[in-house]
């Protein structure tokens, strides 16, 4: 979550520094949550955090430090926690990014999801020149944004 939401707003995040950012419903829904005000990660990028998190083991066993290294072929066949309950029989679905989405973002696929897993491909207005360019109603109708495709995806899926 950023710390322009406004229920990060207080005595810890004195200041909004984007006034565009209106979020009334994650707002309550913090404050009926616990609202974590300082994250730590174990490592300073996406991918080594992820894998750590996924597989319950620190960068320095997964030796993943960078965006493209796959775990699985660099350290070993660890068990993630998806693959746990699919192993349990449960049912896992995976989407959107689980894992770090460069050169190892399916790999996984086979051992953590027992349904087919969903990446939806870009809208053509991600990697535009102007990265906060306004979308009317109908350019989202017609052209969907990556979240809302996997947002739409969980709901089916759920």
């Amino acid at each position: 979550m950023r710390a322009d939401l406004g229920c990060y707003q207080g005595t810890d995040f004195p200041s909004r520094d984007d006034p565009q950012i209106h979020s009334p419903n994650i707002d309550a829904l913090a404050r009926k949550s616990l609202l974590l005000k300082k994250a730590y990660v174990q490592q300073a990028i996406c991918s080594p955090s992820r894998t750590s998190f996924l597989t319950s083991r620190r960068p320095d066993t997964t030796h993943v430090y960078d965006l493209d290294t796959y775990w699985r072929k660099k350290s070993g066949n660890f068990t993630t926690i998806p693959q746990y309950f699919k192993n349990h029989g449960r049912i896992t679905a995976g989407m959107g990014k689980i894992f770090h989405p460069v050169l190892n973002s399916h790999e996984d696929a086979p051992y953590s999801w027992t349904e087919p897993y969903v990446q939806p491909r870009p809208s053509s207005y991600e990697g535009a020149k102007i990265s906060h360019m306004y979308l009317n109603d109908s350019q989202l109708a017609n052209d969907p944004l990556v979240d809302e495709k996997i947002a739409q995806a969980a709901v089916r899926a759920l």
